[in-house]
């Protein structure tokens, strides 16, 4: 696995089944990726649009109770509290949806009762979200420049855009030129002194 054996943080993803080498104590699911799969059910026939339309406004929910936390209106323990019914609401839903037809709705809902810690870690763990929409505005850049430009012919060129596109984005986060930390590693290099350090640690 690319995150190596020494990392001991939460990883926010889909559900995309390399990330079942991960403890569910140490993944957030995310909750946006969630709420495209039950839309879609949600415009299925009925009883399917029915269970959808459910879930759909317990999702409403969670993301207002969020939003009140991340404004402040409610601390921690409270956002714990106002969010237990729709977690219970939720969890009935899935254990419904184990009963309804086709199979891939089925599956889906094991799925997640299997990850059930998972879509949770965002109410005990400061710092996590409960989507992963922070990491795909990071990548959307590269994105877009692949499609541009058609990506690299070497094996040199992939490493310089990583490298290139990680410097970006990290500066970007962390609120940093990004042609100085650039002028400044070139320096550094020609002067036989250390580069400056890409994260700036607390």
């Amino acid at each position: 696995m690319l995150l190596g054996v020494s990392f001991h943080g939460i990883v926010t993803s889909d559900r995309f089944k390399a990330y079942l080498a991960l403890p569910v104590e140490r993944r957030q699911i995310c909750w946006a990726h969630l709420k495209r799969n039950w839309v879609a059910f949600s415009e299925l026939p009925d009883p399917l649009a029915a269970w959808g339309q459910q879930a759909l406004a317990q999702l409403d929910d969670l993301f207002a109770i969020w939003q009140r936390f991340k404004n402040g209106e409610l601390d921690r323990p409270a956002l714990q509290t106002a969010m237990q019914p729709v977690q219970a609401q939720l969890r009935q839903l899935l254990e419904q949806g184990q009963a309804l037809s086709p199979h891939k709705v089925q599956a889906f809902c094991r799925d997640l009762l299997h990850l059930w810690p998972a879509l949770w870690t965002f109410l005990a763990v400061a710092g996590v979200e409960p989507t992963n929409n922070a990491a795909e505005r990071a990548l959307r850049p590269a994105v877009l420049w692949r499609k541009s430009c058609f990506g690299t012919q070497s094996e040199r060129g992939d490493l310089f855009v990583a490298r290139i596109l990680t410097v970006v984005t990290t500066c970007r986060q962390q609120d940093r030129h990004v042609l100085t930390f650039l002028t400044d590693s070139v320096r550094a290099y020609w002067a036989s002194q250390p580069a400056p350090a890409l994260c700036h640690t607390p």
